[in-house]
């Protein structure tokens, strides 16, 4: 079993993707790590190939939506990746910081990837500003039920975070997120076993980071959680993070 469960991270962000993987391998790290293109994934899942402490993620980020550098092709190449694909990731919508204009083309793909999931998925979703649209989208498509669904650095109203509970979401936190006042109260109303660990590193390619710092900062994240809730919730996220994984013993 690992000392450690990084739910959202981005090693293809390193310059050298399989030697961080090695390193969180080597010092009890397992986690899953979300792409932001299907291009990339399908590099990932080559290169992490025998790397029993990584999950690679397909993934179809807002951002890179917003900005042009995903359209309509990675769509289409994303459609026909994700059947048998069991981690999905990082995928969602983003209306903030101007990129309400790319509105129409984000929900049509987010709705698009649900639609093409497998069942059983492990998926890990950004939402800023676009909680609705996100949650009404998880209640269509069918997803909130029969998936896992993981909101990653989840920072919405109160209210937003009651529905997707009640829907039987889950949630990752890095270390800036359970510091944070806000952070902290949202942790706190989610039942044990349903609050994660992440990174979210790096947080772009080319970042100055070294491997440790993903693992310095998860156990800052763990200490903080036990804090905040105890060490109960602790093993709880841990439980959880296997079974999400897939690395059930």
């Amino acid at each position: 079993m690992a000392e450690l469960y990084d739910m959202h991270c981005h090693l293809g962000f390193f310059k050298y993707p399989l030697k961080a993987a090695e390193y969180l391998g080597a010092h009890g790290i397992d986690c899953l790590s979300a792409t932001v293109m299907p291009g990339e994934y399908a590099r990932m899942v080559n290169l992490m190939e025998g790397q029993s402490n990584v999950r690679v993620g397909l993934g179809l980020h807002p951002w890179w939506i917003a900005d042009g550098r995903c359209d309509v092709a990675d769509l289409e190449l994303f459609e026909r990746l994700a059947p048998g694909t069991a981690f999905i990731g990082e995928v969602g919508l983003d209306f903030s910081g101007g990129r309400d204009a790319s509105k129409r083309f984000q929900i049509e793909a987010f709705e698009r990837v649900l639609s093409c999931i497998d069942a059983g998925s492990t998926v890990s979703i950004h939402v800023l500003a676009a909680y609705d649209e996100v949650l009404d989208a998880l209640e269509r498509s069918g997803r909130a039920a029969d998936c896992s669904c993981i909101f990653h650095r989840f920072a919405g109203p109160f209210d937003r975070l009651q529905r997707a509970l009640a829907l039987g979401c889950s949630f990752s936190f890095n270390m800036r997120g359970l510091a944070a006042k806000r952070g902290r109260a949202s942790a706190q109303a989610i039942p044990a076993g349903r609050v994660l660990l992440e990174t979210d590193l790096p947080s772009m390619a080319g970042q100055h980071l070294q491997y440790a710092d993903l693992e310095s900062q998860l156990k800052a994240a763990r200490c903080e959680l036990q804090g905040i809730a105890g060490a109960d919730w602790v093993e709880a996220c841990d439980t959880s993070s296997t079974m999400l994984l897939g690395l059930q013993s």
